[in-house]
């Protein structure tokens, strides 16, 4: 989807393009967010956050509701 038009040059998708990869809201994706702020699977860059793919995929196969 989003990210991957971009291409493989940036670190991960944002929270918008995140939320479309992982079928997820963007307002539920925005929370899981604001909720886990200095978790490892984010990337803070100024204002913008980025979510580190597969540490992210990783996280949300170990929890049973989001």
């Amino acid at each position: 989807w989003g990210w991957q038009r971009v291409g493989v040059r940036r670190s991960g998708p944002t929270v918008d393009e995140a939320s479309l990869y992982f079928h997820i809201g963007q307002k539920k994706m925005y929370k899981v967010v604001r909720n886990h702020e200095g978790a490892k699977w984010l990337i803070y860059n100024g204002q913008r956050i980025m979510i580190k793919k597969d540490m992210f995929a990783m996280w949300l196969d170990e929890q049973a509701a989001i």
